[in-house]
């Protein structure tokens, strides 16, 4: 029993942590699963599947990495 809790609260920290490191990279920092995956050294595939199965959505990182790039509004210059 006791061991049981220990994994949960290992594991729920464990998560947590990952959690952080993905949102800082993705939402933060704009950067891709094959980014991501390289600082890690896993494969982007490992990193794609916890990353949805966490909840972060990437759909916004290449506007925003365009933009970071171009200057804000270059989006509506491109278009």
């Amino acid at each position: 029993m006791a061991v049981d809790v220990f994994k949960r609260k290992r594991h729920g920290g464990i998560q947590e942590e990952l959690r952080e490191l993905l949102v800082a990279k993705v939402q933060n920092e704009g950067l891709f699963d094959y980014e991501i995956a390289s600082l890690l050294r896993v494969s982007p595939s490992l990193v794609s599947k916890v990353r949805r199965s966490l909840g972060l959505d990437n759909k916004k990182r290449f506007m925003r990495r365009f933009e970071q790039k171009y200057g804000q509004g270059a989006i509506g210059v491109f278009k």
